[in-house]
């Protein structure tokens, strides 16, 4: 046990006796310590009949040289670290007004009856990919489909807007003399005949008379079809006019 321990359970047994009333605390006259600290004892700032604080100031000088020795450091509380708050803020793209499509072809005129010049019974066939092109030039005398026909007479070769069948620039072909959507000129369908190695219907077509400038932005329809939209009837008008000032119709 070292000398401050002994020192200091000396100082709390006198000071318990003296406050209890000791007859011994009585007898000695000492006198009635009271705390340096509000509500607490400390024996190292009491003076208990004999003042203790000088031999308390050589036994901490002790201490603390030991203690710096050792390299002792205070502990020391580190409370947690809180973790940041984070705030993840989300934008929002503004909303992109969808603004209609304007299409780049001009609105079909209507047409009365009076202003018709095709004949009533003017039909279109409307044809997929280069096909229609190579009918009118000549280059093919049948169109194969899957059904028949009993059709016969003059009729509109007409360029489907599908791509399933290839197009012009596959084929090596001016887009500009094979474009979607137009009629490039005028046949005539002459019979129907049942192709046993293809297993399919050939429409035998002859007769090709091109336009000089195709007729643009004319919807198509499904097997040999007459105009029943405006685009349709004034596509059809268009075209026999060009074909009247070839002179060919």
């Amino acid at each position: 046990m070292s000398n401050l321990t002994t020192l200091k359970e000396l100082a709390q047994r006198r000071y318990n006796a003296i406050q209890a009333g000791d007859a011994n605390g009585k007898r000695s006259g000492g006198p009635k310590l009271k705390p340096a600290v509000k509500g607490g004892y400390d024996p190292d700032t009491y003076v208990v009949g004999v003042k203790i604080s000088d031999k308390l100031k050589v036994l901490r000088a002790k201490l603390n040289e030991a203690n710096q020795r050792k390299n002792l450091q205070p502990v020391v509380q580190v409370k947690p670290a809180t973790q940041p708050i984070v705030q993840v803020i989300v934008t929002q793209k503004p909303a992109v007004k969808k603004t209609a499509k304007r299409s780049d072809r001009p609105p079909a005129p209507k047409l009365d009856a009076s202003d018709i010049i095709y004949p009533e019974i003017l039909r279109a066939l409307s044809i997929g990919g280069c096909f229609g092109y190579h009918i009118i030039n000549g280059e093919q005398t049948v169109e194969s489909r899957v059904w028949p026909t009993n059709f016969r007479g003059q009729v509109l070769i007409h360029v489907s807007s599908s791509s399933e069948w290839g197009t012009p620039k596959e084929e090596g072909i001016d887009p500009a003399r094979c474009p979607k959507m137009s009629i490039l000129g005028l046949a005539t369908v002459t019979g129907c005949v049942w192709n046993d190695k293809y297993q399919l219907w050939e429409h035998v077509i002859s007769n090709p008379i091109p336009l000089d400038c195709p007729i643009l932005n004319v919807p198509g329809a499904y097997n040999y079809w007459r105009p029943s939209k405006p685009a349709q009837k004034a596509g059809f008008n268009a075209a026999w006019k060009q074909l009247q000032d070839m002179g060919k119709v």
